[in-house]
């Protein structure tokens, strides 16, 4: 501050100490960092009157000045125990700063696209294996259907029930057909579900079959997360 007053204002709603300018340089030995913004023509901190106050002092200070011109002699990163840090430093430092962080965000960013498309592999097969699973039952209800009417008509043609051999044979040829007519389709939601973008072909195979929209689990999983949100 300007006055003494004016800085005890402010050292109060901060919580802080002011003192008077004649202080400062034992108020620096005391301290571990000083930030120096002075509007004055020449330098305030001088190594030859900083340096007597150090004597007693074991850690580093750092003093950052803030000035234009600069506040603090540049004799006082001469000085044992300080490091002075100018305008031009930190400029230096927040350019570092800027790449690295600019580095860590391209790192990030890969960590994201990652896991993104983890996270839509997952969820599109957990939308494909409902749908196949329920493309399986409805063929077999189907084939069942059809297997039995087969039944009855041999067994009224031959005037009498199928033996075990007749039925084992029906049944083997039941789990033949629903396998074989399914086998490609299924295969080619599964290997579409590792893509992240086959909700399409999920989607036509559940108009196709005549199943619903979307599979049960799936309605599920979207009513658990509006809920969560």
């Amino acid at each position: 501050g300007r006055t003494i007053a004016h800085a005890r204002v402010l050292a109060d709603e901060c919580g802080g100490d002011a003192i008077g300018f004649e202080q400062r340089y034992e108020a620096i030995a005391k301290s571990d960092a000083v930030i120096v913004a002075v509007s004055a023509p020449d330098c305030v901190i001088r190594a030859n009157e900083l340096k007597p106050f150090l004597t007693a002092r074991e850690s580093k200070i750092i003093i950052v000045d803030m000035g234009l011109p600069r506040n603090v002699e540049q004799a006082c990163n001469d000085i044992e125990g300080i490091e002075v840090c100018d305008l031009d430093e930190l400029a230096m430092k927040a350019q570092t700063n800027m790449y690295e962080r600019r580095r860590c965000i391209a790192a990030a960013q890969i960590i994201i696209d990652a896991e993104t498309r983890a996270y839509l592999e997952w969820l599109q097969a957990l939308m494909v294996q409902p749908t196949i699973k329920e493309m399986y039952a409805k063929c077999n209800e189907m084939v069942d259907t059809e297997l039995l009417r087969a039944q009855k008509e041999l067994a009224k043609a031959k005037g009498k029930a199928l033996s075990k051999e007749e039925q084992a044979v029906l049944d083997a040829l039941k789990g033949s057909l629903v396998s074989k007519l399914l086998h490609g389709p299924t295969a080619r939601l599964r290997a579409e579900a590792q893509s992240g973008d086959s909700s399409y072909l999920t989607t036509s195979a559940r108009y196709l079959f005549g199943l619903d929209t979307h599979p049960q689990d799936v309605q599920a999983y979207h009513g658990g997360m509006k809920e969560n949100k």
